[in-house]
């Protein structure tokens, strides 16, 4: 909220006050009043409407770190070294299968995780450690957004804040927030709402199918 989110008119909340005591795992933020912002049930999912504003919001943040030469300065590390991918998905048939019963999951799912566990970093690259990247939020689900009076969004809970290709936000937030047949009708249009909204800021050198296909990436 202090270094990284708070540089212009970026769509986070005023931090009047912030502090972290890592040896306590203790952290404090007072904020901008919101009360009077509202935000979409988790469960509910957006409208394309507030998908549309989300993800144009997203630009905004994307478009005003890209490419920067600070951006070394964002802490986090890449997803790759902060998740145990091959134990998760080594639990993750027994593990859904006690959420929901016997579930027969596709072929082609199962191959698609195997693929991703071995081939992790050639994979993970492609979204983080080649350009064009910028500052990623990581974590834009309904959950962590608000829409204020005017229309405008917010966007909350910075901690998962890291570098990689924008697009990879906006996979996160479609497929995270929006239910199937939302995303279905609307996502080749958010996603060219997107690079619009980055070109409309500056952005160069990035087409449209460069964007089409990062996100599928992210998918």
């Amino acid at each position: 909220y202090d270094r990284v989110a708070g540089q212009g008119d970026l769509p986070v909340p005023q931090c009047h006050y912030s502090a972290a005591d890592p040896a306590q795992l203790a952290s404090v933020i007072l904020m901008k009043d919101l009360s009077q912002a509202r935000y979409v049930p988790f469960a509910a999912g957006w409208s394309g409407h507030n998908a549309a504003d989300v993800v144009e919001t997203l630009a905004i943040i994307h478009a005003h770190w890209w490419q920067r030469s600070d951006l070394a300065s964002i802490d986090g590390a890449g997803l790759p070294d902060e998740f145990d991918l091959a134990g998760c998905w080594a639990q993750y048939p027994g593990r859904l299968a006690d959420l929901l019963g016997k579930v027969d999951l596709p072929p082609g799912f199962l191959a698609l995780g195997d693929q991703l566990v071995t081939d992790r970093a050639r994979i993970f690259d492609k979204l983080s450690a080649t350009g064009p990247v910028t500052c990623l939020h990581r974590d834009p689900q309904a959950d962590n957004v608000m829409f204020d009076g005017d229309g405008r969004v917010i966007l909350l809970d910075w901690q998962m804040t890291g570098v990689g290709r924008g697009a990879s936000d906006v996979t996160y937030a479609l497929v995270s927030s929006c239910t199937p047949a939302v995303r279905r009708a609307s996502e080749a249009e958010l996603v060219g709402r997107y690079h619009q909204a980055l070109c409309r800021r500056g952005v160069t050198g990035y087409g449209l199918e460069d964007c089409r296909r990062d996100y599928l990436r992210g998918v």
